[in-house]
């Protein structure tokens, strides 16, 4: 019978074989991960302001932030053609720990007023306050559940547009 204790697998794979427990180590750690993300997609599926977030980024923020919210989208050839600075990464995990009204000011004002890139548009006249706030939230709960299976939703959303 297989013990399904991370501790003993690990130490007992080690002890066996040094390529195998790293592989188990890796094995147990992606069990946890998607453990992580499920748990994510299914809060995500119940949390409103989250869907009207991606709603506003999907319609938004997307063209310059990428469909994963990994800084990557359809203008950063053009980024890469005017050699300046690419759009922000929200998966990376700082996003989650900047102040709302700090995200909210830059999504507002642009990101020039804030020392920050001059190709950041100022999206206060298109936006309603509660819609800066729903963006803000999605892009820092992006942030703190980085990872593919998380932006399934954005995908989609993309998809259907």
């Amino acid at each position: 019978m297989l013990d399904l204790n991370a501790d003993s697998i690990i130490f007992k794979a080690h002890a066996t074989n040094r390529v195998g427990g790293y592989i188990l180590l890796l094995l147990v750690c992606s069990f946890s991960t998607m453990q992580v993300q499920a748990e994510h997609v299914l809060s995500s599926a119940n949390d409103s302001q989250y869907r009207d977030g991606l709603k506003v980024y999907s319609e938004y923020c997307s063209r310059c932030h990428g469909t994963h919210a990994d800084g990557r989208g359809r203008s950063t050839p053009l980024y890469v053609k005017m050699q300046a600075a690419h759009p922000s990464n929200f998966q990376l995990k700082l996003y989650s720990y900047r102040p709302k009204q700090y995200l909210a000011n830059i999504v507002r004002d642009g990101g020039e007023k804030h020392s920050m890139s001059k190709y950041m548009p100022p999206f206060g006249d298109e936006l309603t306050t509660a819609q800066i706030s729903d963006v803000v939230y999605f892009i820092q709960k992006v942030s703190i559940y980085s990872d593919q299976t998380s932006m399934q939703d954005l995908t989609q959303t993309q998809k259907e547009k």
